[in-house]
């Protein structure tokens, strides 16, 4: 899980209309520029897309852990904001992780 100085406030979600977005097969991602030394994530799971609260959290907490390294790499400041598209199961994640590492380096870019 990464610190909270790494994820978006709720209230500034304003990284949902950012005009750059870079989608994928689960998940799509809104980037914007912060101005802040480092980048920000947040992520979004629809009830409709996962039923239950526990997969919703499961599914929060390895986006951010996948996320979690490139905090430390990239000082550019950028916000990420991850919209999950499909529905997802257990077995789906290890695939959400692979997914993330491939298009994280092209919203950082």
């Amino acid at each position: 899980m990464i610190g909270k100085k790494f994820r978006i406030p709720r209230a500034d979600h304003t990284t949902l209309k950012a005009k750059r977005r870079i989608p994928g097969e689960f998940l799509r991602a809104s980037i914007a520029s912060n101005t802040l030394p480092h980048n920000r994530f947040a992520v979004v799971v629809s009830n409709r897309l996962a039923k239950t609260a526990t997969l919703r959290h499961l599914v929060k907490r390895s986006i951010y852990d996948a996320c979690e390294p490139f905090t430390k790499k990239t000082p550019n400041g950028k916000d990420i904001h991850w919209v999950v598209l499909k529905s997802i199961q257990k077995n789906d994640l290890p695939l959400l992780r692979l997914e993330i590492q491939r298009l994280l380096p092209r919203a950082l870019a």
